[in-house]
C-alpha cells in the first residue's frame, strides 16, 4: 500500500505505484491582485497561468521562467481555450502585499501550447508518468525530522507543492516500526543507498528521490539522490537563501531529467522502428496494443506491419530516439520485453515484445 501527497497537509489516498497518469496539463490557477483594471488582471493571469503549464508540459522550468518568458507574455492569450474569474473574499499575501484577491483559471489549447514548445526546440511530456517515492529528512537547529505521509514536514509540503505544479506524482512513505526497521533516520541523511532501496522496495514506485535539507548559517542546502532502476543515480547538491526555494529548485532539476527520459521532441528527421509483438490472440489485444502505441509520448504513428498467428507487427515513427520509447514502455506492464535470440535473423530488425494479457 502507498499513499500520495494531494495537498499541502500531505492528506493521503491509498493506489497503486506504478506510473500515474496526470490529468489537467493543459490548465492552471492563478491567484492575482485583484486592484489592477480588467485587461491588465486578465493579461497578467494568462501569462502567469501560461508559465505553469509550459513549465509542466516541457519539464523544461528554467528555459520557460528565463529566456522565454518575453515571448510568453505576448502569446499566452491567443493560447486561451476558455477562463473564469472568482472575486475572493479576504486579503491574500500577493508578492508581499496584503491586497483583495481574484482566483483565475484558465484552460489553453493542447496544440497550440505544443505548437509553441515545439517551435523553441523543447519537448512535451504527456501525462503518463512515473511514480516517485519520496524520502525526506531536514535538520534545523541540530534536531533531525524524517517525513511521511502521517507526519508531515515543511520541506515534504514545499517539495509536493511544487511536484504538484510540475505534474511530478511524488509519494511518501508511511516510515512506520517496519520502514524504521529498514532504513534510520542517520542512514537516510548519510544517502546508504542499500538501505534506501530496502526500505523502498515495499512501495513499488517507478523510482525513488532521497532528499536532505541543512539549514546553514545563511543560506538553506538540499542534496538529492534520484534512484531510476538499471541506472546510476542522479545527483544534485543545491543550494539557495531558504527552504522552499532550493526545493523548488530541485524538483524544477527532477522534471528536467525525467523529460529528457520520456517527453517528446519533434524535428523534420524522424526514426522508424519495428516492434513485433506475440500473444495477441484476438482483435481486441490488436486495437489495446495498437492504442497503447499511439499513445506513447515519442510515438508519433504506428503502421500495421505484419500479422502471422498471434504474432503482429508495427512500424512506429518516433519523435525521439529509442531509448525513451523503451524508458516509457518500461513504465507500464502492458508490454513485456523478450530477448531475441543472436541467431534470429531478425535479432537487429525488431523490439520483441510480449503482450500481458492481465493488464
Amino acid at each position: 500500500m502507498i499513499y500520495r501527497i494531494v495537498s499541502l497537509l500531505c492528506l493521503c489516498i491509498p493506489l497503486l505505484a506504478k506510473a500515474v497518469p496526470v490529468s489537467n496539463l493543459y490548465s492552471a490557477q492563478v491567484l492575482m491582485g485583484a486592484n489592477q483594471g480588467e485587461a491588465d488582471l486578465l493579461q497578467n493571469a494568462f501569462t502567469k497561468a501560461a508559465t505553469q503549464v509550459l513549465a509542466r508540459v516541457s519539464g523544461k522550468e528554467v528555459e520557460i521562467k528565463g529566456e522565454l518568458a518575453p515571448r510568453i507574455a505576448q502569446q499566452a492569450s491567443k493560447w486561451v481555450a476558455e477562463h473564469a474569474v472568482q472575486a475572493l473574499p479576504g486579503l491574500y499575501d500577493i508578492d508581499g502585499v496584503s491586497q483583495p484577491a481574484k482566483q483565475v483559471k484558465v484552460d489553453f489549447y493542447p496544440q497550440l501550447v505544443n505548437q509553441f514548445l515545439y517551435a523553441q526546440g523543447l519537448p512535451v511530456w504527456g501525462g503518463n508518468r512515473p511514480s516517485i517515492l519520496v524520502w525526506v529528512i531536514s535538520e534545523q537547529n541540530g534536531v533531525r525530522a524524517v517525513a511521511s505521509a502521517n507526519q508531515s514536514t515543511s520541506a515534504l509540503n514545499a517539495l509536493a507543492s511544487h511536484a504538484q505544479m510540475m505534474g511530478l506524482p511524488i509519494y511518501a512513505p508511511l516510515y512506520d516500526d517496519t520502514d524504521q526497521r529498514n532504513l534510520s533516520g542517520s542512514e537516510l541523511w548519510g544517502m546508504f543507498e542499500d538501505s534506501i532501496a530496502l526500505a523502498s522496495k515495499r512501495y513499488q514506485t517507478d523510482m525513488v528521490l532521497a532528499v536532505k535539507v541543512d539549514q546553514l548559517t545563511q543560506d538553506v542546502s538540499a542534496n538529492a539522490e534520484l534512484f531510476i532502476p538499471d541506472m546510476e543515480p542522479v545527483v544534485w547538491q543545491l543550494t539557495a537563501e531558504n527552504e522552499a526555494a532550493v526545493l523548488e529548485s530541485l524538483i524544477g532539476a527532477v522534471a528536467a531529467e525525467l523529460s529528457e527520459r520520456y517527453a517528446s521532441t519533434r524535428s523534420d528527421i524522424t526514426g522508424d522502428v519495428v516492434m513485433r509483438v506475440t500473444n495477441i490472440n484476438d482483435a481486441s489485444a490488436l486495437r489495446l496494443v495498437s492504442s497503447y502505441l499511439s499513445s506513447i509520448d515519442v510515438v508519433r504513428k504506428v503502421r500495421l506491419a505484419t500479422l502471422d498467428g498471434q504474432t503482429v507487427e508495427w512500424v512506429l515513427t518516433l519523435d525521439g530516439d529509442q531509448q525513451k520509447l523503451l524508458n516509457s514502455i518500461r513504465l507500464r506492464s502492458i508490454l513485456v520485453a523478450q530477448t531475441v535470440s543472436a541467431l534470429d535473423p531478425d535479432a537487429n530488425r525488431v523490439l520483441a515484445y510480449k503482450y500481458n494479457r492481465g493488464n
